[in-house]
């Protein structure tokens, strides 16, 4: 299989291999654009797919929630998303995602890295544990547009 990982700028399109893939990558499309509204500094946002012959069969999703110098000492990435297409799974693409979004990581110097949610998945919590990511704390929020 010739899978390549590749980083996704900003405005280019791609084509995937499903409609499930393609409304989970919209929706981290949408958290993007939400967060560099709210956000004058423009947080680093991180779209990574892997590609089977120019058609994306899986992605990963990560943004930067704090830089160094801001209010911490070390700058914090929280992966959002990550998936990969079920006839493409248990090939090591989500580690190879994962794998290249921590090697971006270093070059940007952030040094944290969360997760958006606590995975139910064995497979996902195998696969954090394979690459040092621990369970650090629970987090809660709400968000006030969804209660309404």
């Amino acid at each position: 299989m010739g899978i390549r990982i590749v980083v996704v700028r900003r405005g280019v399109e791609v084509k995937f291999s499903s409609k499930l893939l393609k409304e989970n990558y919209k929706k981290c499309e949408h958290i993007r654009k939400k967060l560099e509204i709210q956000n004058e500094l423009r947080p680093l946002s991180f779209f990574l797919v892997a590609l089977d012959k120019n058609i994306v069969v899986g992605f990963l999703y990560a943004y930067t929630l704090s830089v160094s110098g801001e209010l911490m000492y070390h700058s914090t990435a929280v992966l959002e998303s990550i998936m990969v297409e079920p006839n493409y799974r248990n090939t090591g693409i989500a580690t190879s995602l994962l794998e290249t979004f921590l090697d971006l990581c270093l070059n940007y110097n952030i040094k944290i890295l969360e997760t958006e949610k606590i995975h139910e998945s064995k497979c996902m919590m195998h696969l954090y544990w394979k690459l040092n990511l621990r369970k650090y704390f629970y987090r809660m929020r709400m968000d006030y547009e969804e209660e309404k």
